[in-house]
């Protein structure tokens, strides 16, 4: 089955979810343990000096959030733009709704921790979270939450996109001029926030979509397995240790960018070949189809989980310094429970977008 005409992209809902789910165990361990460095030396050893390795693989996941992002929604639009099915308005509505219902009463739950902890909200940072600006020399993520700053980069990935789009398909000349010109200025916003380099990963996601069925699984199995790990290990060196030196490697490795890159081009393969990887059997296939509830509440758990953990660090604060069977379990319960209650804001919210999307092409009049 060819991408471009499936509705199904097979496992891509698992990796939604396990990459929300990294950054999330990303900053739940690195509130809870002190550095690995910091540790007793009882408790160091090459089994926990891989557990927290794997823990830090928070910028990783968002690149490949960004990758699927362009695959899914970019390659989506892409294929119907080159169909002449590309609807503009449809295309604004849909991804209006997709981060506003989930962003607003998240930013309401940031100004609520933020007041529980006894500071003051700024109106102008939550106006410049609301616009997608944070990060562009208005003001920084709203509340501290800080997985904002990735979203101001999808917002505008959105936009960028959307307006190309437009300005390419529609038949009228001063709508298409109107188009070009804010696709200009969608990108200078993007340069403003340091985004170029993103938004080469969102693109090289749209274009795995488009690669399609043409070559074989086995062909961009493996060099996006080795492209992938590659790109992770140049990222994590570029990434601050307080517990490695990583001083006399600095000449040899590549530049940050050039290393989100290459993970992204090899995540970009990944995503291809496994949304056309079928299940084999039923119960593989039951399996696969759990992803979906996983998947469905991933981006409120992205949005909320760090100020939920801000919420619970102010009541219990502290790092543990030592591995035991108690402060593991204690990070356990606090995993857990984060997921639970990002799952409960879900329910009451995000679970809805089609609704409000569907009262609002009502009340627009769109078909």
């Amino acid at each position: 089955m060819d991408p471009k005409t499936q509705t199904r992209y097979y496992w891509l809902d698992w990796i939604r979810f396990l990459a929300a789910f990294q950054v999330l165990l990303c900053h739940v361990r690195g509130g809870h343990f002190m550095e690995y460095g910091a540790l007793a030396a009882d408790d160091k050893g090459w089994f926990t000096a891989l557990a927290f390795a794997l823990s830090r693989l928070g910028h990783e996941a968002v690149v490949v959030f960004f990758v699927l992002s362009g695959y899914l929604v970019g390659g989506r639009s892409l294929q119907r733009a080159i169909e002449g099915r590309f609807d503009v308005p449809a295309y604004w509505l849909d991804r209006v709704t997709r981060v506003y219902v989930p962003l607003i009463p998240v930013l309401g739950l940031t100004a609520l921790v933020v007041f529980i902890q006894g500071h003051q909200s700024s109106m102008v940072e939550l106006l410049v979270n609301l616009a997608g600006l944070q990060g562009a020399g208005w003001g920084g993520v709203f509340g501290g939450n800080a997985p904002l700053w990735s979203l101001a980069f999808e917002m505008w990935f959105y936009a960028f996109w959307g307006c190309a789009l437009a300005a390419a398909t529609l038949s009228s000349s001063l709508a298409r001029m109107v188009y070009l010109l804010l696709t200009a200025v969608s990108f200078i916003v993007l340069s403003k926030l340091g985004a170029a380099h993103y938004l080469f990963c969102w693109l090289l996601g749209a274009l795995a979509h488009q690669m399609g069925a043409n070559l074989h699984r086995s062909c961009l199995l493996v060099p996006g397995v080795l492209l992938a790990a590659v790109g992770t290990i140049f990222v994590q060196l570029n990434s601050g240790s307080v517990s490695v030196n990583l001083t006399r490697w600095q000449p040899w490795i590549p530049s940050l960018a050039t290393s989100v890159l290459i993970l992204a081009a090899g995540f970009a393969l990944l995503a291809n070949v496994l949304a056309l990887w079928r299940p084999g059997s039923e119960r593989v296939c039951r399996w696969e189809q759990r992803g979906k509830f996983w998947a469905d509440f991933s981006y409120t758990l992205y949005l909320a989980h760090y100020v939920m953990l801000g919420l619970w660090e102010h009541y219990f604060p502290g790092r543990a310094e030592t591995l035991s069977f108690a402060t593991c379990a204690a990070l356990l319960i606090k995993t857990v429970a984060l997921l639970a209650a990002c799952w409960a804001l879900y329910y009451c919210f995000e679970r809805n977008t089609g609704a409000v999307r569907t009262w609002l092409r009502t009340r627009l009049r769109l078909n």
